[in-house]
């Protein structure tokens, strides 16, 4: 099982496509966004490469991946994620969960 700082930072090595991303259960919305991030960088690094001469892609205007990307970043932005019942998830020691800071109540 990789972690999801692997999953995140490399997402096209572990899904088809940005839209199969946009609907794995096992990570968050906040993942999703900041795997579709670094895809969407791969992207634009294709293209540079592309645009000078350092790949055999051609240019196109029209690029199927970035819409996909785009298309997966807006069913991440409607999603509601259910929680799953504790007994059905698993709890990976390695993955870290970024919380808000709760505000004092006192101090209000």
């Amino acid at each position: 099982m990789p972690k999801i700082a692997d999953v995140v930072g490399s997402p096209q090595v572990h899904f088809d496509d940005p839209v199969a991303l946009a609907h794995e259960p096992a990570l968050s919305k906040d993942e999703k966004f900041v795997a579709l991030a670094s895809w969407e960088r791969d992207a634009e690094a294709l293209e540079l490469a592309a645009s000078e001469g350092m790949s055999p892609a051609p240019h196109e205007e029209h690029d199927p991946l970035r819409e996909k990307i785009e298309t997966a970043a807006e069913i991440v932005h409607q999603a509601k994620k259910p929680v799953p019942p504790l007994s059905e998830t698993e709890i990976d020691p390695d993955r870290h969960v970024n919380l808000p800071v709760k505000s004092d109540p006192a101090a209000a």
